[in-house]
């Protein structure tokens, strides 16, 4: 897609140039640039080919051919963070990071537009992280899965499935509860959902991941089907943006969790050390090989345990529950006193644990086609 940006800022346009050729959008756009107005629309009328066109509020008042050009999507830029409701020209914030304003734009241009969807072409390897109980750490395991998956310069998407999303005390929120708006798309159009879904996408700016905001109303998570995550799971699939996504699971087997468990490339099921969590793993696992209902069989072949809070020395058999057994994730002892949630973030040791296993996962195993 020709993409056509005038402004009267070479600074700002040198920034956004630099940022198209050096990240997956090379692969959406031809880019071209102007500060001059008459040069701009002098050669946006000699184009024949579709073209999205981002102009400054500089340029203002645009010609009025500019508003009904067949070939062309308008997209205005603005310096005041005011959006506009205006639906076939929105009004975007000039200065918003690019990450967010491509993601805008993206969006707009998929939900308004006739044509093909602007895609990308990642391939996104999908990571479950799983367990038969709770505090085992599959939230603090997935969040930092997503956080050094960024580190590696692989764009990542976390994707929380729980009742009680424990990630909530970490990741920012606008209080716009999108994921509500992203669980309506998936059950009443979910063939809208891909063009919808760059728009409710958010970005963290200092773990360089995106997610959606966590559910205000928890009801809505138990509302949701396997063909709603399946629904879900295929928009940001295709959106192409992402090497990794991470599923963080709830323990259990509601629908919405063997979705993801049969969707996924690779299983992580996490375990504690103590009586507890091994008797309710071997539980489960063993209804799960004799209940094929309950789970596809070939689920558990993807699966990798993982020990967590590892103390040095395994006290239990864990190779007798039959999973591929990973390395151990490292006991944290000042996570017991946190004065900051996202002091989980910023462990060394289990951060490095985290980012060999990506290494690994990433020297191992080629993504598999047709999740």
């Amino acid at each position: 897609m020709l993409l056509v940006l005038m402004d009267e800022d070479p600074e700002y346009i040198g920034m956004v140039s630099a940022y198209v050729r050096t990240t997956e959008h090379i692969e959406r756009f031809e880019m071209k640039s102007y500060t001059s107005r008459e040069q701009g629309f002098a050669f946006l009328q000699q184009v024949r080919e579709p073209y999205l066109l981002l102009v400054t509020n500089a340029f203002f008042p645009l010609p009025e051919w500019a508003f009904q050009h067949s070939r062309g999507y308008l997209l205005l830029l603005s310096d005041s963070p005011a959006v506009s409701e205006v639906l076939e020209f929105p009004i975007l914030f000039k200065y918003q990071p690019l990450h967010a304003l491509f993601a805008q734009i993206i969006a707009h241009y998929n939900a308004y537009c006739a044509g093909s969807l602007l895609r990308g072409r990642h391939e996104a390897e999908v990571i479950a992280v799983y367990s038969a109980s709770g505090g085992t750490g599959k939230t603090v395991f997935s969040l930092n899965l997503a956080k050094q998956s960024a580190f590696l310069g692989q764009d990542a998407f976390y994707l929380n499935l729980e009742w009680l999303n424990s990630a909530s005390c970490v990741l920012p929120q606008t209080g716009n509860d999108t994921f509500a708006r992203v669980i309506y798309y998936a059950k009443s159009n979910p063939k809208q959902l891909p063009a919808k879904i760059g728009q409710l996408i958010h970005y963290h700016p200092t773990y360089k991941f995106s997610y959606f905001e966590p559910l205000a109303c928890i009801d809505e998570a138990d509302e949701m089907t396997k063909d709603d995550v399946s629904a879900i799971l295929d928009a940001v699939l295709s959106l192409g943006s992402f090497k990794r996504i991470v599923i963080d699971l709830d323990s259990n087997l509601h629908p919405r969790m063997v979705s993801a468990l049969e969707r996924c490339h690779t299983l992580y099921w996490l375990i504690v050390d103590d009586p507890q969590h091994v008797s309710k793993a071997e539980m489960l696992l063993n209804r799960l090989r004799q209940k094929h209902s309950l789970l596809r069989p070939d689920v558990l072949s993807k699966a990798r345990l993982i020990v967590n809070k590892h103390t040095g020395t395994t006290v239990h058999a864990m190779d007798a529950l039959g999973l591929h057994l990973a390395e151990p994730l490292p006991y944290i002892p000042q996570w017991k006193s946190l004065h900051k949630a996202d002091q989980l973030l910023h462990a060394s040791d289990f951060q490095d644990q985290v980012m060999k296993l990506l290494k690994e996962e990433d020297s191992g195993s080629a993504v598999k086609h047709g999740v």
